[in-house]
């Protein structure tokens, strides 16, 4: 039976390990199912998770949160990432818990495809939530900007072949691309696909907030390059210089950035058939500064 989890952990920069894994348990909060977690994380930021799962477990230097999921009792676990501080997100859910069958087990959907019946848990297609984000999806498809998708949504799921086959494809027969888009739109409202977009959706926008960060901190009024009297000044190298260093001697070595290879080596890690969502470069941004002070410490 599948089942998920939400996890806490520490990750150790100077090992580049994840350790003290800890199953969260919290009293009087529902953490059974990936909606459930989902609505607890989305409710709250980053540091009110930290305190409130430090409070609760009694564990210091908590600095990581992710989802386990196993897809039977002998199958190897698959993380994702949590969706946090996503005040809109958490309201579709509270509305989706109302958003029940008759029996009261939870509505599902499907279509055909393929000659083959798709059954699957769903979101409420009327929220204003899903409407809106459906919206970027139908703006995409009438400028037949599978580029823009692609770079948007990555995951190699049934939700990227509908909309690849349906903007690659002439269509004679009006009716037939008509079943195929409807075909798209219950697809997106799949609870993992819905909740796949949301989370490339945050992923692109740090990208982009990041990347005004950067923008911002270039000053024009800034020499370019160290005049030669300080540089004569200077006999000993700064932090930032060491770090530099070692990572053009370790692209040089490995014909390999350090970005690259560190990226790629926690896209690998716990690799399971079923995994959909990696790392980008930004994501991990943040721990090449601290690690920046560990190779300086190294080079000592």
């Amino acid at each position: 039976m599948p089942k998920y989890y939400l996890v806490a952990s520490h990750y150790d920069l100077y090992k580049k390990q994840y350790q003290n894994e800890t199953i969260i348990n919290l009293p009087q909060i529902d953490l059974a199912t990936i909606q459930s977690i989902d609505y607890f994380t989305a409710s709250h930021n980053r540091t009110e998770l930290l305190q409130l799962i430090e409070q609760e477990t009694n564990q210091q230097g908590l600095n990581h949160l992710a989802i386990k999921y196993y897809k039977n009792q002998n199958a190897n676990p698959i993380y994702y990432n949590t969706i946090e501080n996503n005040p809109e997100f958490a309201s579709l859910l509270r509305e989706n818990q109302i958003y029940i069958s008759q029996n009261g087990k939870p509505r599902k959907n499907g279509y055909q495809l393929l000659g083959q019946k798709y059954e699957f848990l769903t979101v409420n297609s009327k929220n204003i939530y899903f409407l809106k984000e459906l919206r970027i999806i139908m703006s995409l498809i009438e400028k037949k900007d599978l580029n823009q998708f692609e770079q948007i949504y990555p995951y190699n799921d049934t939700f990227h072949w509908l909309i690849t086959r349906y903007l690659t494809s002439s269509y004679d027969d009006a009716t037939v691309q008509k079943e195929d888009l409807i075909k798209i739109e219950k697809e997106f409202s799949r609870y993992k696909t819905f909740r796949g977009w949301i989370v490339a959706m945050g992923k692109r926008e740090k990208t982009h907030k990041n990347e005004t960060t950067n923008q911002n901190k270039i000053n024009p009024s800034t020499p370019l390059s160290t005049p030669l009297k300080e540089k004569k000044l200077r006999t000993s190298k700064t932090i930032e210089e060491y770090a530099n260093l070692y990572m053009e001697e370790f692209e040089k070595k490995k014909g390999i950035s350090y970005q690259n290879y560190k990226t790629n080596q926690y896209n690998l890690s716990n690799l399971g058939e079923d995994k959909e969502e990696f790392l980008e470069h930004d994501e991990i941004e943040s721990m090449y500064e601290q690690e920046k002070g560990n190779i300086y410490k190294k080079s000592k």
